[in-house]
């Protein structure tokens, strides 16, 4: 049986702050710096990233939370703060008509790109959670390109 992507359903639209100076992290509280590169500056939209905090939520595709980011450029980062420590995981897709979920072709193929942490790739499917996951403690940083 083949599992489709349908990331859409499980991004959390949020306010990005960008450029701020990372804050002082107290115990357990952790902080994850996402920059995505090889976005489509003429077309545009937003970029819908959602953070996963188990296997189990990968595979149900049900995000911790979320960002929204405008697509303005070949590159954007997001932020999520206040985490605890351990493993997680993300999604993202570049949504050009900012309507919330990822488009498919007709043959239920996804028609705007999209990517894993670690620049994991899927087959018929997400990623798996062995190869995007990554662990945090502190602070982290993904960089994931849609190229």
């Amino acid at each position: 049986m083949t599992r489709m992507i349908s990331l859409s359903a499980v991004f959390v639209s949020t306010a990005l702050a960008l450029g701020m100076a990372a804050p002082s992290l107290a115990d357990g509280e952790s902080r994850i710096q996402v920059t995505i590169s090889g976005l489509d500056a003429q077309r545009g939209g937003q970029v819908q990233v959602g953070l996963y905090a188990s296997e189990a939520a990968w595979d149900e595709q049900d995000a911790i939370t979320g960002e929204m980011a405008r697509v303005d450029g070949d590159t954007v980062t997001v932020v999520f703060e206040n985490l605890a420590d351990g493993a997680y995981g993300i999604m993202l897709f570049q949504d050009f008509d900012s309507d919330g979920e990822l488009d498919m072709n007709a043959f239920g193929i996804p028609s705007e790109p999209y990517a894993f942490s670690n620049n994991a790739t899927g087959r018929f499917g997400p990623a798996r959670w062995s190869d995007a996951q990554f662990m945090v403690a502190g602070s982290a940083e993904q960089s994931i390109s849609l190229d």
